[in-house]
């Protein structure tokens, strides 16, 4: 006999419902329009919301943008089912690029500026 496949270590429990994607902000930041633009159309096709794609040109932009999506809401705490936040980062872009994006934004949420944590 062939090898077995492993035990759920998890119990009876039933895993949890994944998120709708209606229920997901996307951030997509590149220089080229072209880019953004191919990169919403896919998402869109998937089924993600047209006001939940937010087109931006540069880091400081989609830094703010985070940041809009992120105001007035609460700090995410293990368990929690908020709707998660995806950010699309093109690594070279002039002023701030992706990568110094990125960690602005993981100081941030370490900082507990954020409620949701976005997954880059």
């Amino acid at each position: 006999p062939g090898p077995t496949a492993p035990r759920s270590r998890m119990g009876s429990e039933a895993p949890a419902e994944p998120f709708d994607v209606s229920e997901v902000d996307v951030v997509i930041a590149d220089d080229e329009d072209i880019c953004r633009a191919a990169a919403a159309s896919a998402l869109k096709r998937f089924g993600f919301l047209s006001s939940r794609v937010h087109e931006v040109e540069n880091g400081e932009e989609a830094l703010g943008c985070v940041s809009e999506l992120q105001r007035g809401g609460r700090r995410v705490t293990p368990g929690d089912r908020s709707p998660p936040l995806i950010v699309f980062l093109d690594i070279k872009m002039p002023g701030s690029d992706g990568l110094g994006c990125a960690r602005q934004l993981c100081s941030l949420f370490l900082k507990e500026k954020f409620f949701r944590e976005p997954f880059l």
